[in-house]
């Protein structure tokens, strides 16, 4: 009668081994410090993909059970967002293995997952698409039509465009 939760230590020591748990900590702990875009979509890949992985103990995350959610990840969401996925799985529990943190096995177990092959492709514009696309272009404000042309001119990425400084 202190008025705590005796439900509360027993919720949170087993909640503490959870993939879920990891990954929080991965996220606040070491993804935000590096770069916040990196946290930011491992948070989105987490609320959006990772339900049914979130609340696993680590003794029921076994290869066999990570082989069939990034199976179900390529059905449902296309084999890049399934290797993207895992590839947050393999960093947060590696992660996990390097800090020590409480009850992580030390054997990754999402290591020996094969990640699905990337399709490579090339698109070019037709002509057709071409004459659009400049036709287009003139009806934008100059700032926006100089920052495609120079990025479809160049071939950069519109990061590099965007970061480009005259000097």
């Amino acid at each position: 009668a202190r008025g705590e939760d005796p439900g509360r230590a027993r919720r949170e020591a087993r909640e503490s081994h959870t993939f879920g748990a990891l990954l929080e900590r991965y996220i606040e702990d070491y993804a935000l410090e590096h770069h916040k875009d990196m946290g930011a979509e491992a948070r989105r890949k987490r609320d959006v993909y990772m339900g049914a992985l979130l609340t696993r103990r680590w003794e029921e995350i076994t290869t066999g059970f990570l082989r069939s959610l990034q199976s179900r990840w390529k059905r449902d969401h296309g084999a890049i967002m399934s290797n993207r996925i895992v590839e947050l799985v393999r960093a947060a529990w590696n992660w996990g293995i390097q800090q020590e943190v409480c009850g992580v096995p030390e054997v990754n177990r999402a290591a020996k997952l094969t990640p699905y092959p990337k399709r490579e492709r090339e698109r070019f514009l037709s002509a057709d698409e071409l004459g659009r696309l400049f036709e287009a272009l003139d009806h934008e404000p100059p700032v926006w039509r100089d920052f495609v042309l120079l990025a479809l001119l160049t071939g950069a990425r519109k990061g590099n465009v965007a970061g480009m400084r005259w000097q």
